[in-house]
């Protein structure tokens, strides 16, 4: 069983490109991450009360969590997080006959890990 996927794989990887019709929306209050130490830290939004995280579900419902490589802040703890979405983004992510935003995006995801 897959739980996270890798966002840069996505349009690449058979398993994912079979079930990219198959998005969703996880909302979470926050997560735990553990760094090389495995010494856990809670993650939490910034603002407002959860993250809107892009994911995919299987045929028997399966939820895969997107994640793309962390930002220079969160690298100190792990080397990937959860996508997450805006609330315009979300509105993109789950149009499954968007497909050149879903792109963007993907790019974006991608982009973040250098600034």
């Amino acid at each position: 069983m897959v739980i996270n996927g890798r966002i840069e794989e996505l349009m690449e990887k058979r398993m994912f490109v079979n079930i990219i019709q198959n998005r969703c929306v996880v909302i979470m209050e926050g997560y735990f991450e553990w760094n090389e130490k495995k010494e856990p830290f809670s993650l939490r939004p910034k603002e407002g009360d959860h993250f809107l995280v892009a994911g995919l579900y299987t045929p028997d419902n399966q939820v895969i969590i997107l994640t793309k490589a962390a930002t220079p802040e969160l690298a100190k703890v792990h080397h990937r997080m959860p996508v997450i979405l805006s609330h315009e983004e979300v509105n993109v992510w789950m149009n499954p006959k968007n497909t050149k935003d879903i792109q963007n995006i993907i790019n974006k995801s991608i982009l973040k890990k250098d600034k």
